[in-house]
């Protein structure tokens, strides 16, 4: 019985320090940013060790929340700099979740 909790508690350490490297291993170095008027996005990079990540971010999560004004790729631009802390820690959480070599952050995300 003891044998068995502690194996439990190792197994629960294990996957615990393995979600906390899942969220923190993101990194964004890079402050570059576009915008794809096509898609209606504005194109970031993460790092993942030596794993580059590309994120889009729909236009809709500015202009229907904080810019509702932004109209252009300079009014998205400066509203995606004005956010930027709060859009990288969506952006990690959604990449502790979901693991892909590519994410696209919707409105839905930053509720």
């Amino acid at each position: 019985m003891a044998r068995r909790a502690r194996d439990g508690n190792v197994a629960d350490n294990a996957i615990q320090q393995r979600n906390k490297r899942r969220i923190m291993a993101i990194a964004f170095p890079n402050r570059a940013r576009s915008y794809d008027e096509t898609a209606r996005r504005i194109r970031f990079l993460g790092h993942d060790g030596m794993f580059e990540i590309r994120f889009s971010m729909d236009i809709d999560v500015l202009t229907k929340g904080p810019c509702p004004a932004a109209t252009s790729e300079r009014d998205y631009l400066a509203g995606f700099d004005g956010l930027r802390t709060r859009i990288l820690d969506v952006a990690k959480r959604v990449y502790g979740s979901k693991r892909q070599n590519s994410i696209i952050l919707k409105l839905t995300d930053f509720r």
